[in-house]
């Protein structure tokens, strides 16, 4: 059974890096603001209201660093986050255990079910599948964790949901003084090999 070309997971967060760093800036931005809005309330972090927090302050962030990189956001009702960068069009979503939120909508639905080609004449035509950026807190909201992950498929029916692959995203300050390909394509193997062990080194930890 051949399988669909899937863009290699180390490359695609090497392209996608100055959009994924805006992104985790941007929710540790948030469940910062979180744990100020409920600190002045003298109340607990209520489970609820935080996500939409974290979204409304991560969206008014990224939107300041639209004019450093070339993301678009997409305008999406309930506060969700959506933009599109590079080709890939990423759904920036909250999970309770680091794996893919069952599909509550046909829209999600079809954004994890996508169809990709089982070959291309061209290799440099690979396309670029939708991507999902998850993102973890505690009940504090002290700290965030974020992954990257490429959905494979999603029944909202059966809540199934599926991927071929899944992989953590560092936090920027782990990638100080490392210089980032613009292009992974162009990225020696000693790069390649550099990343790689930055963004599974943690992940082998848990």
């Amino acid at each position: 059974m051949k399988l669909p070309l899937i863009p290699n997971g180390v490359k695609t967060f090497i392209n996608l890096w100055p959009a994924l760093r805006a992104v985790y800036e941007g929710i540790e931005h948030g469940a910062g603001r979180v744990v100020e809005f409920f600190e002045t309330e003298k109340d607990y972090v209520e489970p609820f209201l935080a996500p939409d927090l974290v979204r409304y302050h991560a969206r008014r962030f990224i939107q300041v660093r639209l004019g450093q990189i070339d993301v678009t956001m997409e305008k999406v009702p309930n506060i969700s986050l959506r933009m599109r960068f590079k080709d890939h069009q990423l759904w920036i979503m909250k999970t309770p255990d680091g794996d893919l939120p069952a599909p509550r909508s046909l829209i999600k639905e079809d954004f994890y079910s996508q169809n990709l080609p089982l070959l291309v004449t061209d290799p440099t035509q690979i396309p670029s599948p939708n991507l999902a950026v998850l993102w973890q807190a505690p009940r504090s909201y002290n700290m965030v964790s974020l992954k990257l992950v490429c959905p494979r498929s999603g029944d909202m029916t059966t809540a199934f949901t599926d991927h071929y692959w899944k992989q953590r995203i560092p936090h920027p300050a782990e990638l100080m003084g490392f210089n980032m390909p613009e292009d992974a394509d162009a990225a020696t193997q000693e790069e390649l090999s550099a990343i790689e062990k930055i963004i599974f080194r943690k992940a082998q930890d848990e």
